[in-house]
């Protein structure tokens, strides 16, 4: 796959998961466990690590169980992604950066922003990206 093809994709993919997590906060998908798994669980590798804005490191099971359990907490959550970059590619693995700004959010400033770089596990011909570890930095 080429760089540009490659980062098209990566960049539907930071999309598509933090879709999924808005519209599970607002309660706009039903709360359904196979589902949350395929839109989530099964997009992280099991040893995955989530550097939060606060600097506590979070692994899989600690990132996605408070998630899952706060299934409509926030109707007016919303999420949307800017500035992607693919920054490196070096065979199997992938790294990008991007900026994800919240609005309405209740468990942190109502409307934050913040950079994240991510590094991805591309697997198979179709290099479908696998989350290994996700860094989160507070802006402003």
């Amino acid at each position: 796959m080429d760089q540009s093809m490659l980062r098209a994709n990566l960049q539907v993919e930071v999309e598509a998961v933090h879709v999924f997590i808005a519209a599970w906060f607002r309660g706009d998908v039903a709360k359904d466990r196979g589902e949350f798994d395929r839109q989530l669980g099964q997009r992280f590798h099991p040893e995955m690590i989530n550097i939060q804005p606060s600097g506590r490191a979070l692994n899989m099971t600690e990132l996605l169980e408070p998630i899952f359990d706060a299934h409509g907490s926030n109707p007016n959550f919303q999420i949307s992604i800017r500035e992607f970059q693919l920054v490196a590619i070096k065979g199997e693995i992938a790294m990008a950066t991007y900026i994800e700004d919240q609005t309405g959010a209740r468990n942190s400033t109502p409307n934050n922003s913040r950079i994240s770089s991510v590094l991805f596990e591309l697997r198979g011909a179709e290099s479908k990206p696998v989350w290994r570890h996700l860094h989160e930095t507070a802006l402003g």
